[in-house]
């Protein structure tokens, strides 16, 4: 959907870089 999986490790990351994640 929008880099659930990248938001649970990286949570300094960005909305706009967490749903550039093509898996979620």
């Amino acid at each position: 959907g929008c880099g659930q999986h990248i938001e649970q490790t990286l949570k300094d990351v960005p909305v706009t870089e967490r749903c550039q994640c093509p898996r979620d």
